[in-house]
């Protein structure tokens, strides 16, 4: 999957090729001012991503051992930071479990220590916020993972890393 991110530095040539150091920069330096000026202009996660990579292309292009085009990017871009309003459900089994995998909403990874009391979620505190995650969407987590019974258990993501907080 192509990326405009991908697509800048094709348009200013393979760095590992350039001549010199000071030629790898200013490619990087012109990838990073157009990657800059296209976060600010982004109106979606997907476009502040993409010009996330960019910077990140950049920069191990220029930091990395040897010069040449980063084969790798890796952004923490929409990890959940907080949650809010919570829907405790009903007859999930009393307890606390830890590390639960919540499910829903675009991201993957994010995960919570969940208590449950008189049957419904009371408490919910993330341990890893996962990747890519938007503002508003709605979490839950597998009946199975809080005690094997109940429904109706959601929270929703308040804020995120991601370069959109909508």
């Amino acid at each position: 999957m192509a990326t405009k991110a991908a697509e800048q530095v094709s348009a200013y040539g393979d760095i590992s090729s350039a001549p010199g150091r000071r030629s790898q920069i200013e490619v990087v330096k012109t990838v990073a001012t157009q990657s800059s000026a296209a976060i600010l202009a982004a109106t979606n996660v997907q476009q502040a991503y993409d010009a996330i990579a960019g910077i990140v292309i950049g920069d191990r292009a220029v930091t990395s051992n040897r010069f040449g085009r980063a084969t790798r990017v890796e952004t923490t871009q929409g990890r959940i930071l907080t949650l809010d309003t919570r829907v405790g459900g009903s007859s999930y089994t009393n307890g606390t479990y830890n590390n639960v995998a919540l499910t829903g909403g675009t991201g993957t990874g994010a995960t919570a220590n969940i208590v449950v009391s008189g049957g419904a979620v009371t408490a919910v505190t993330l341990v890893n916020g996962g990747q890519r995650y938007d503002v508003g969407e709605i979490l839950s987590a597998a009946a199975a993972t809080i005690g094997g019974t109940g429904s109706g258990f959601s929270i929703r993501v308040a804020t995120t890393s991601g370069p959109i907080n909508a």
